[in-house]
């Protein structure tokens, strides 16, 4: 038995730009002698373009976690003239939330890919929630939230942004496979990526309730690009 994605009822298919209002003012991040001043800016920047898949984006101890995997991974090569590459070291697997990383919850191989300067591919591969997604029990559903950001690495502008969220089903038939085209700038020296974030929700005397609880907001890096 197949099912599709369930409608959305709290969001639409967002596209955004740098101005898009966020949920919270980000705090500012002071960098550590050790990390690159441009890829603080950077961090900063796609904080703030992927605030929609980050439970907790003031976290000061996150936002100087992902400045520094930035940092080491322009540190491992010269990045001024680094070839286009795909799942950057370090960067790869962050975790926008260490309390439960979205690598231990989901096995879903989401890919994005480039398809011209201003185009990109999401195909999120069909899948059995209940085989590829762990969930705290009680959960009748969950609600997945991709955010895919661009910005340029030298000088931290962003690029632009863009939400795909959606809610699955927590069972064990399958879900069919889904791919959008995402109208997002990237030209040379853009630093891609993409983040999720998963929100269980859970019935309560008939009622939907999303679990707020820390360690039950999983987030992380599912894609990265250097082009």
């Amino acid at each position: 038995m197949k099912s599709n994605f369930l409608p959305k009822s709290r969001y639409e298919e967002m596209y955004i730009v740098e101005e898009y209002p966020l949920k919270t003012k980000l705090a500012p991040v002071h960098s550590k002698k050790s990390e690159s001043p441009v890829a603080v800016k950077a961090a900063e920047t796609l904080r703030r373009l992927l605030q929609p898949s980050l439970p907790f984006p003031n976290n000061k101890k996150m936002a100087s976690d992902f400045g520094n995997v930035i940092t080491k991974w322009m540190k491992c090569q010269t990045w001024k003239a680094t070839q286009p590459a795909v799942n950057l070291p370090f960067i790869h697997t962050f975790a926008f939330n260490e309390k439960i990383p979205l690598y231990q919850c989901w096995r879903l191989k989401v890919s994005i890919t480039r398809k011209r300067n201003d185009l990109l591919e999401l195909h999120i591969p069909s899948f059995i929630p209940k085989e590829i997604m762990w969930a705290p029990g009680g959960t009748t559903s969950i609600e997945c939230i991709i955010s895919i950001a661009s910005c340029t690495l030298q000088t931290g502008t962003a690029n632009g942004s863009v939400i795909y969220p959606f809610t699955v089903p927590y069972h064990n038939h399958e879900i069919t496979s889904q791919s959008a085209e995402i109208s997002i700038p990237t030209p040379e020296g853009s630093l891609i990526i993409g983040a999720a974030s998963l929100n269980y929700i859970v019935s309560e005397n008939g009622n939907p309730r999303h679990r707020s609880e820390e360690e039950c907001l999983p987030a992380g890096v599912i894609a990265s690009m250097y082009i």
